[in-house]
């Protein structure tokens, strides 16, 4: 929708799953899907350790592993999935895909999943956007690697902007990966932080990646 409306750049955060694969969530939790409802539209109910998927118009409970498994569980023994009890990380990626993303939002867009790091990627190149990457998860040195390398592998690093970079260790692991990487720092401007990050405004670019009601000022911005 944002490509159709003219938009060439989109911004998205990556975070990852409680079994270590990338993927594209805003929201801390699932709290806006409310209770949750699968891909086909089946109730997500769980005991604490599986994930049911009910049909309300046959009464039919299913597992699921590469398809639907019909269970025997009883149904009123298990609790009803709700978003606000989940996030991202907490759950694997093989549940996270079988969510509806998108339901929620509008009945156009039922069947949504959850795109993984890479499946965004080549989304971006299919359609001929840029987009700019941003986080909800702890850069380390191997995650901005091993993200880079993806963006790298679908040849897109020409089209990355990498915001919310936190440290200069991640910078420098950027940039083994892409010399040219535009950066932005979380980091309002002032002498201190220019000093510092004034050596890596090279290749494409650097800047700063401020909170524009914490602390910035029409000063910050000039010195910026």
């Amino acid at each position: 929708f944002a490509r159709k409306r003219g938009n060439m750049i989109a911004e998205n955060d990556v975070t990852v799953s409680s079994d270590g694969a990338y993927i594209m969530w805003h929201d801390v939790n699932f709290a806006a899907c409310g209770n949750l409802v699968d891909i086909n539209g089946y109730e997500m109910y769980t005991n604490g350790s599986t994930f049911y998927y009910y049909n309300t118009e046959s009464g039919v409970l299913y597992t699921y592993n590469n398809g639907y498994v019909v269970s025997s569980v009883d149904v009123s023994t298990l609790t009803r999935c709700s978003g606000t009890n989940y996030t991202p990380e907490s759950l694997p990626l093989s549940v996270l895909k079988r969510i509806d993303v998108g339901v929620y939002k509008d009945r156009k867009f039922k069947g949504t999943q959850i795109l993984t790091f890479a499946e965004w990627i080549v989304l971006m190149k299919q359609l001929g956007m840029d987009g700019y990457i941003d986080r909800k998860m702890g850069y380390t040195t191997q995650t901005i690697t091993e993200l880079a390398n993806i963006v790298k592998s679908y040849g897109m690093l020409d089209h990355m902007s990498w915001i919310g970079i936190p440290t200069t260790d991640i910078i420098e692991a950027l940039r083994a990966v892409d010399p040219n990487t535009r950066i932005g720092v979380l980091e309002h401007p002032n002498s201190t932080t220019i000093q510092t990050y004034a050596p890596y405004n090279t290749g494409r670019g650097f800047f700063f990646d401020g909170y524009a009601g914490d602390g910035l000022t029409r000063e910050t911005v000039q010195l910026g």
